[in-house]
């Protein structure tokens, strides 16, 4: 996928909603992108550490990250 047209661009207000989507289509999207507001913006979005976080705890569960 190219920087300039991403197919797939997805906005999570929180870690409820990452997590919901993660766990509904990591099997299934070959990639994603979270899009992310900046810092002192007041929109609401999950963190990167965060977003790191879930990834790390599907892998111990023995899930697969595509």
């Amino acid at each position: 996928m190219s920087r300039e047209a991403p197919e797939r661009v997805i906005e999570c207000a929180g870690v409820a909603e990452w997590e919901a989507w993660l766990e509904a289509h990591h099997a299934t999207e070959p990639e994603v992108w979270l899009r992310l507001a900046k810092k002192g913006t007041g929109v609401k979005t999950v963190t990167r550490a965060r977003r790191i976080e879930k990834f790390v705890e599907m892998l111990a569960r023995g899930e697969r990250i595509y």
